[in-house]
């Protein structure tokens, strides 16, 4: 798939400029300041505009060991970013939250960083990295490639998964 860093504006990077704001968890104010000027949107909420950071979430599930679920809540939707820590498997870290065969969630979703294999009950499998989107349909299992965390934003599944 094609980074979105490849279609953003005037070479703005989004993946270096999302590790920073996890990694240094500053306030939306200075990193907006820093990324695009002094201009200031702190967080805001109003009838027809709702910012946040990611870094603050509303909500945050803790998985069975080996990550967890940021949530931010935009009233009727709600976004998850969601941090899944080497050696991370469904079957052995959502599952006994879940209570189900495979995952049941539907996702669509952006991977920051790190790699995922996912590989559905039908037997269709793929490697997700950074910066690739995903579509996935409910009734598969997944885990974490390698030594990196994988570190997605996921725009469907925020609302029940990994709810206890």
């Amino acid at each position: 798939m094609v980074a979105l860093a490849d279609r953003s504006p005037a070479g703005y990077n989004f993946e270096l400029n999302w590790r920073k704001c996890r990694a240094a968890r500053l306030s939306s104010d200075k990193l907006l300041s820093a990324e695009f000027g002094g201009s200031s949107m702190a967080h805001t909420t109003g009838k027809s505009l709702s910012v946040k950071n990611a870094s603050a979430p509303d909500e945050t599930r803790k998985f069975e060991g080996k990550g967890h679920l940021d949530v931010l809540d935009f009233g009727d939707h709600k976004v998850g970013v969601v941090t899944f820590e080497p050696g991370w498997k469904w079957s052995a870290n959502v599952k006994p939250i879940a209570k189900t065969d495979s995952c049941q969630s539907t996702h669509l979703a952006y991977c920051v960083s790190g790699r995922m294999k996912i590989v559905h009950d039908d037997g269709t499998e793929a490697e997700v990295g950074p910066g690739d989107l995903m579509h996935v349909t409910p009734g598969h299992d997944a885990w974490v490639i390698g030594n990196e965390p994988c570190v997605q934003v996921d725009f469907m599944s925020a609302a029940s998964y990994a709810r206890r």
